[in-house]
């Protein structure tokens, strides 16, 4: 059963909600979906028991002079183009990445990781230093009670104590924020902000995710790659990914564009979707640190493992990423801007990583299509929660019987 709650851009009246566009989506446990879109001012919030009309609105604050990131024509903005992840760490407390406007390359454009918690109704704002950072995946370190942001624009990952680090909600962003980094990366930042860069050629970070080492492993997006940093060492290691082989005409450019990424829920894997590819992959941990992973040979890296989505258009591409109970795979279909006939849905790859499923189409828009971004499952009802970026909404599917394995389907 498919349930679509509405997240409308405008109210009746004409104004702005200030949820933009359903990006990145995550759940509580208390059942809660948290929902973060581009063009922003606002955090989104749906229940299971709220109505179809319910997608709740609560205002991220600002200075009210302040203008902290760039519009899409490059002007200051009070509104973050970027809304790429949101994260829930162990209080509950919901964390979001406002990244600012996408490929401004000149004038003010900075970025925040914010903070919310639903119980007190605080948020705290994480002003991060330097401008152009371009701000996306998150990532809390249960191990060393970190926050991690992908600065994409930067090629940079930075790490930092929410119990220690500085924190504003009111910055007229009028000062230099060099001062709160840290001299050097650390994995223990005391009050500031541990930048690691990422070597050449490691270019826009984008999704993050810990393994049970402790390492942090992210996506390339626009490097062809994905890597894994040891906090501790400081050693970034790249994987090479082929490139030109997807669907997407961009991928000849770019390459597969890596986007969201994950551990299987054995620890065994280590698992990414490639955007322009319409193809989700994967390698083994075991093999982390083989250099015969590194590069590639014949135009492929041997240690990869490929699962093409069947019959993807050229539109289409495999956005978000996340795994059941049962080890099943589920991802996103995306495109943007719609193309008649073409009509997205979600699917997954088996656990035994033998087939691919695509379901029919969820719903068909009133464009005649729906484009879906990120996707979350609840581990306690199995209810598969998702992002819906145009027409804008959350959509919830129940399982009819969420105790028999969709692989046996």
């Amino acid at each position: 059963m498919y349930r679509h709650y509405e997240a409308p851009r405008n109210r009746e009246d004409g104004a702005a909600t200030g949820g933009g566009l359903p990006l990145a989506l995550t759940l509580d446990d208390r059942g809660n979906a948290w929902v973060l879109g581009e063009f922003h001012t606002h955090l989104q919030v749906v229940s299971d028991a709220d109505s179809a009309l319910a997608a709740r609105t609560i205002r991220i604050p600002h200075h009210p002079h302040a203008a902290p990131f760039a519009s899409g024509h490059g002007g200051p903005s009070k509104r973050s183009m970027l809304g790429e992840d949101l994260v829930v760490d162990r209080d509950g407390r919901v964390w979001i990445s406002q990244g600012g406007g996408y490929l401004i390359h000149e004038g003010t454009n900075h970025s925040r990781v914010v903070s919310f918690d639903p119980e007190s109704g605080d948020f705290a704002a994480y002003n991060l230093p330097g401008n152009g950072n371009e701000a996306m995946g998150l990532l809390w370190d249960e191990r060393r009670d970190l926050i991690w942001v992908a600065e994409s624009a930067m090629d940079t990952l930075v790490a930092f104590d929410p119990d220690r680090a500085p924190h504003d909600n009111e910055f007229l962003w009028n000062k230099s924020l060099d001062g709160t980094l840290c001299p050097e990366p650390t994995p223990e930042p005391a009050g500031c902000f541990a930048r690691y860069p990422l070597p050449d050629g490691a270019h826009r970070p984008a999704q993050l995710v810990g393994d049970p080492s402790g390492a942090i492993w992210f996506t390339l997006f626009w490097g062809a790659g994905i890597g894994r940093l040891d906090p501790d060492s400081g050693e970034v290691i790249v994987y090479s990914l082929a490139g030109g082989i997807g669907t997407d005409p961009r991928a000849k450019a770019v390459g597969p564009g890596p986007w969201d990424i994950a551990i299987s829920p054995d620890g065994e894997h280590v698992v990414w979707s490639e955007f322009f590819d319409s193809t989700v992959a994967r390698i083994p941990l075991a093999r982390a640190l083989d250099p015969e992973c590194r590069a590639l040979v014949d135009d492929r890296n041997p240690c990869v493992e490929e699962m093409r989505i069947p019959g993807a258009a050229e539109s289409q591409q495999v956005h978000s990423i996340a795994f059941d109970a049962f080890g099943n795979l589920w991802f996103t279909q995306f495109s943007f801007p719609h193309v008649p006939g073409v009509n997205n849905s979600i699917g997954f790859v088996t656990a035994d990583w033998s087939r691919v499923e695509l379901l029919d189409p969820l719903e068909i828009g009133s464009n005649g299509s729906r484009s879906y971004a990120d996707i979350a499952i609840d581990p306690g009802t199995g209810d598969i929660w998702i992002a819906e970026f145009l027409p804008p909404g959350v959509g919830r599917l129940r399982l009819v019987n969420r105790e028999v394995d969709p692989a046996t389907w």
